[in-house]
């Protein structure tokens, strides 16, 4: 967005990831009118290895601060192709957890809390067995934490959404 004063000039240069969907509540300076496409830019390939691609690949993006990781991968969720095939989960563990205080427990539990509520919330079919198993967890869990009463039956009526 070009700016028209100093001010809008600054928030121009404001550190964040490049948004690609303008109705996610972009801030001056994330919004896509930003990106600059780059030789040889591997997005094409990596869509259509995902999109093709029968077995469960694994793609790890890797660099420094602001070489453009979070921009691609939001491209790539960004893009109606992918959103036909996959749910896109979008988690951020500055915005979930408090990240002076994070262990690897909390870390794997908020992450699949995420991916449960957004599967549900998205309509996919959940295997009945593993389904059984997390509500054999989350009783097992409850057992062991002391809750009030209220609160015990509150997230019993709901079920697993509300525990997550």
């Amino acid at each position: 967005m070009k700016a028209s004063n100093f001010a809008d000039a600054l928030n121009n240069f404001t550190i964040g990831e490049l948004l690609f969907d303008e109705s996610a509540g972009a801030t001056p300076g994330q919004t896509s009118e930003f990106y600059i496409d780059r030789e040889n830019n591997p997005f094409e390939e990596i869509k259509t290895l995902l999109i093709t691609s029968r077995t469960f690949d694994k793609i790890l993006f890797s660099g420094h601060m602001g070489s453009g990781k979070s921009t691609e991968l939001n491209r790539l969720t960004n893009d109606r192709e992918i959103q036909g095939k996959f749910l896109v989960v979008k988690y951020s563990v500055k915005d979930t957890l408090d990240i002076y205080k994070i262990n690897y427990i909390d870390l794997l539990i908020s992450i699949g809390a995420k991916i449960f509520i957004e599967a549900v919330a998205g309509g996919v079919k959940i295997d009945k067995e593993l389904l059984e198993k997390l509500t054999a967890w989350k009783s097992m869990l409850t057992e062991k934490i002391k809750v009030d009463k209220e609160g015990a039956e509150a997230a019993t009526s709901a079920g697993l959404s509300a525990f997550f």
